[in-house]
């Protein structure tokens, strides 16, 4: 039975965040408080023993940490969401970095989630920009999709009443990534408002190569782009877990695109058929294509040309906050000693 420990026991100095261990060189002693994120038992090579593959979790990153011996024991005790405080050495397999370890100890009074990294800004704050595009839509059937997709009725940009909770609630809580921007909770919120912040750009000071102003009402249907770009990655609810660690969910066979093209879908039929089939066709395109040559459905080349307006520029949004904002964070964030 493994040793429970109180995090005043563990002293401060000298311990290392999952980062500094990975840039370390293999042998170097280690120290170290992290959550168990994958926990399973899996087949040595020699026939009947079995080893227990653990992965660790900080704000940092994650790092793999075989266990040898007792493995059935500690798999009962060592179980994802389990706070630890290991020491040990940094060591590789096939150079990719991995924690050998020398003591294991239960955390008692650490929960789980302080290990999960959030943004410093308030929700509200992200909730309260986003209601403030979300009143920019004009066209009534818009804004009750929007508001049926996201659970919520918005009175204008200070109030909104919550309709359905696990609905919301999974909206601004969420992910947007692991790896990339908005790998964090709240991520998938951030990058909502950061996309619609980009696409309000767009439809109000949108030029042409000549320099004459474009009015939206001529040549972009804003409406469309405020509600896509509020709804766009909304359903990468159904792929991320973050309970314990911010991880992909295992064998998601339908991507998000099409998760949301069946939510449309459903809601539609719900809200007494509020668009046309030609309408929705229009949505269901622009959202399969938003990810432009990145994504899973491309256009053939020749066709490229003839995709709505509002799909070129849902994309460049979306490229802007994953890609340059992110790009933005990696240069802002210092770099753990």
């Amino acid at each position: 039975m493994l040793n429970h420990i109180t995090k005043d026991k563990i002293k401060k100095e000298g311990l290392h965040t999952i980062k500094a261990i990975v840039g370390m060189k293999d042998a170097a002693q280690i120290r170290l408080v992290a959550v168990i994120s994958k926990s399973a038992l899996a087949a040595k090579k020699a026939e009947g023993e079995f080893y227990l593959a653990t992965t660790l979790f900080d704000k940092t990153g994650t790092i793999s940490m075989p266990l040898w011996n007792s493995a059935e024991v500690l798999s009962e005790e060592l179980t994802v969401g389990t706070v630890v405080f290991v020491t040990g050495t940094k060591g590789s397999y096939k150079d990719v970095p991995q924690i050998s370890m020398k003591t294991i100890e239960i955390v008692d009074d650490i929960e789980s989630t302080a290990f999960i990294p959030k943004y410093k800004t308030e929700v509200q704050i992200l909730v309260k920009k986003l209601l403030g595009y979300a009143c920019k839509i004009k066209e009534e059937k818009y804004k009750k999709m929007l508001e049926a997709i996201l659970g919520i009725k918005i009175a204008n940009d200070s109030y909104y009443e919550v309709t359905d909770k696990g609905k919301w609630e999974a909206f601004i809580n969420c992910p947007a990534a692991v790896s990339h921007h908005g790998n964090k909770l709240h991520g998938l919120l951030m990058h909502t408002v950061g996309v619609t912040q980009a696409i309000d750009y767009m439809v109000t000071s949108y030029k042409t190569f000549d320099g004459v102003k474009v009015d939206p009402e001529d040549a972009i249907d804003a409406d469309l782009l405020y509600f896509m770009g509020i709804v766009h990655d909304y359903c990468k609810t159904n792929e991320y877990t973050y309970d314990t660690a911010i991880s992909r969910k295992e064998n998601i066979l339908v991507s998000h695109e099409v998760f949301l093209i069946g939510e449309i879908t459903h809601q539609n039929i719900l809200l007494g058929n509020l668009f046309t089939n030609e309408e929705l066709s229009k949505i269901f395109l622009i959202e399969m294509l938003h990810h432009g040559d990145f994504g899973r459905y491309k256009l053939p080349e020749d066709e490229k040309n003839n995709q709505p307006l509002e799909a070129q520029l849902l994309h460049q949004a979306d490229m802007i906050d994953s890609q340059i904002v992110g790009n933005i964070e990696k240069i802002k964030v210092p770099k753990d000693k």
